[in-house]
């Protein structure tokens, strides 16, 4: 009997085989180095360079496949050995879904003007110190972010009070945890990047859709719940702790909460030299859908509280942000159409010690928008649409003891509509045209913009475009209403034009070039405002100021951006920019770099999966440095006082950073670790913090600066579930 169960035993396992592929769940590429297993201790595979893989099973064995890669959120599903299985990963910054669109290629930008960030840039370049969506942003060409303490960026030029930042479609006023009325204070976006689906930069000539922002657009879409089973995610980070959990709802929709709690306070009181900083946030975002119909929901906290005993310093300070976005999507066979409204709600009070208001202020609007399109088989497509938009906002701005230094209120109701028209050209050339109109009932005219793109295929995968828009931004109600403003002021005016040539190099790398030119005219400036040599005696500046559209210029350069997408091996990009930008102030009667300056910048990211679990990323920054706003020139390494405004620059920034991803499994549960050195030169940047007088008898101003991030090291965790 010993014998023949021996024989049994020594018998071959009859076996079957397992197979299949695994993909990019964005873009429908091959996943090499991607690691599989059959729970709970089953046989494991490594899927080859064209992401195939084979597991051998027992016959009539069960398996419970589980897939992981870094950077792609954990797949676990039942399957049976039979049919070749394809196998979809999508990147972590996505939801899975029953059903995913593959794209023709990595690079879908939605216009030639546009671009855009994907997958695993998004969470790579966000920092882990930080963790905020739009240091992601800052790394793509062009962009100009010398401020290692603030999410805000400038565009050849322009600051971001001239860039638009839109979520779900829907122009947002102030984004930011932040220190409000205080220019030189740290900021974060109040939302985390865990709601986002994709972002797209458009620095150029701006497409008709978008309106009240003359430097440029950044689109943000947040993205949906996972609609095929309930999942979640706590993460960690140097400065805050956050968690997300989603699940389907019923058969037609999906849910999506996410909360974060910011530590900020304890890292900023070991970065600075200021006693008893103490600075935190809190958010929190919720989104559903169901069948067409979606609801976010977002709110925002933040507060400062320090030692301080200067009548007019700011020690305590509260802003609350409130954004409700309800949006409506229907679509036929050639036809979509898309109605939203949305709430925005604001408010802050800057107090010194004494817990004596300094500056409060409030904002809010009700915003109504529709879009429809029709398409015309390939040829091309009609889109139209119209917004109305009611803000109101009041506030004030106390200097004491003196009398009040400003205050504001009104309420204003702004319209736009568009129409757009695109087709084709002897099917080599690809055109657009649109006009958009937009009023404002504070203001005395509309104004009347139009655009126009074409490209055309010149060789294989090289393609040439051409584009023109002009843009309008109104002045904001409070400069309207302002002790300092008045009814009289006239839009800001901007004409794009850009010139963009593309070569691609199989379906992963392109070469971009961007030669560009911005003419600007009605720019809003105090000419009086600041300090300066007029006539060879000194100018004080006046505080009661008044603003005016007195400021015209140009922002012009060139743009050379290499890139390669890929799920394998290497993906990043190099980038060079040069941009020249200037004003002429007509009142001031100066001509002057415009404040975010920048001549040249290089920009450089890589990333690559080293093994299943295991991820490298780092990436580069140099650029010129920033003028020094005001009139003051160096004599000597010294500040003076000076004829010309924004002779005095900043030292040249440099930054290097490098991070390291490695994924861990448990069960079902997935845990990444992020580590990351910052500034890993330890160069030492530094940005302008205030401007502090000057001396009568010498003409010396006095100027503080604030050095930014030394060498830091960092790390975070995320825990999916």
């Amino acid at each position: 009997m010993t014998a023949f169960l021996l024989w049994l035993a020594l018998l071959p396992v009859e076996q079957v085989s397992l197979r299949g592929r695994v993909v990019d769940g964005r873009t429908g590429e091959p996943l090499a180095r991607v690691e599989l297993t059959c729970l709970p201790d089953g046989p494991r595979a490594t899927t080859a360079a064209d992401g195939r893989f084979t597991l051998n099973l027992p016959d009539g064995a069960d398996c419970n496949l589980r897939a992981i890669a870094v950077g792609y959120r954990p797949l676990t599903e039942p399957v049976k050995p039979g049919d070749e299985l394809d196998v979809l990963l999508v990147p972590d910054s996505l939801a899975r879904r029953e059903s995913l669109t593959v794209p023709a290629g990595p690079f879908q930008e939605p216009a030639p003007e546009a671009i855009g960030l994907a997958g695993s840039e998004l969470r790579n370049l966000a920092s882990v110190l930080a963790d905020d969506p739009m240091r992601a942003i800052q790394g793509l060409p062009g962009v100009t972010a010398q401020d290692d303490f603030q999410s805000e960026f400038a565009l050849r030029g322009a600051g971001f009070q001239r860039i638009g930042l839109l979520l779900d479609g829907v122009l947002l006023h102030q984004p930011f945890h932040s220190v409000q009325a205080l220019s030189n204070s740290a900021s974060i976006a109040s939302f985390q990047g865990e709601i986002l689906d994709s972002a797209n930069l458009f620095a150029g000539p701006l497409p008709s859709r978008y309106s009240d922002r003359t430097g440029g657009v950044l689109d943000l879409r947040s993205r949906d719940g996972n609609n095929t089973r309930k999942s979640g995610r706590i993460s960690a980070s140097s400065t805050a702790a956050g968690a997300t959990v989603e699940g389907p709802l019923g058969k037609h929709g999906s849910w999506l909460a996410s909360g974060r709690q910011s530590y900020l306070q304890y890292i900023v009181n070991r970065a600075t030299d200021e006693p008893n900083l103490g600075f935190g946030f809190r958010d929190a975002q919720f989104k559903t859908t169901w069948r067409g119909a979606s609801l976010l929901l977002m709110q925002g906290y933040s507060a400062l509280d320090r030692e301080t005993t200067g009548l007019n310093s700011i020690a305590l300070s509260g802003f609350h942000s409130t954004l409700a976005v309800l949006t409506y999507r229907r679509s036929g066979t050639r036809w979509t159409g898309a109605a939203r409204s949305a709430f925005l709600r604001e408010s802050y009070t800057n107090r010194n010690r004494a817990t004596t208001p300094l500056q409060a202020a409030g904002y809010g609007e009700w915003a109504g928008s529709g879009d429809v399109s029709r398409s015309w088989g390939e040829s091309g497509a009609t889109e139209f649409g119209a917004s109305l938009r009611r803000i109101r906002t009041d506030g004030y701005a106390d200097r004491l003891p003196s009398p009040r230094l400003d205050q504001w209120r009104g309420v204003g109701r702004r319209w736009g509509v568009y129409a757009q028209q695109s087709g084709t050209l002897l099917s080599k050339f690809r055109w657009e045209a649109g006009m958009r109109g937009d009023g404002h009932s504070l203001a005395a005219d509309a104004t009347a913009l139009p655009f126009a793109s074409l490209s055309a295929g010149l060789w294989k995968g090289a393609r040439l475009s051409a584009s023109y828009a002009q843009a309008a931004q109104f002045p904001d109600i409070e400069q309207y209403t302002s002790l300092w403003g008045g009814s009289s002021l006239l839009p800001e005016r901007s004409v794009h034009t850009q010139l963009t040539f593309e070569q691609s190099f199989g379906s992963q790398t392109r070469l971009r070039i961007e030669a560009y030119n911005r003419e600007d005219r009605n720019l809003l400036f105090r000419p009086l405002f600041e300090p300066r040599i007029r006539n060879g005696v000194i100018f004080a500046g006046q505080t009661n100021a008044r603003w005016a559209n007195s400021s015209s210029g140009f922002a012009r350069g060139l743009h050379v951006f290499l890139q390669r997408r890929a799920a394998n091996r290497i993906s990043g990009w190099l980038s060079y920019a040069y941009n020249r930008s200037d004003l002429k102030d007509q009142v001031a009667a100066v001509t002057f770099p415009m404040d975010y300056d920048m001549a040249h910048s290089v920009r450089a990211y890589a990333s690559v999966r080293l093994r299943p679990t295991w991820n490298l990323s780092g990436r580069f920054v140099y650029a010129t440095g920033l003028p020094v706003p005001g009139f003051f020139e160096p004599i000597g390494g010294v500040p003076y006082l000076s004829t010309q405004r924004n002779r005095l620059r900043l030292p040249d920034y440099q930054r290097t950073d490098v991070r390291l991803n490695k994924a861990f499994t448990r069960g079902r549960t997935q845990w990444t670790l992020f580590v990351e050195l910052i500034n890993l030169t330890n160069r030492r940047n530094t940005r302008f913090d205030s401007y502090n007088g000057f001396e009568a008898a010498t003409r010396r101003v006095r100027l503080t600066y604030n050095r930014l991030l030394p060498i830091v090291p960092s790390a975070g965790l995320v825990v999916d579930f």
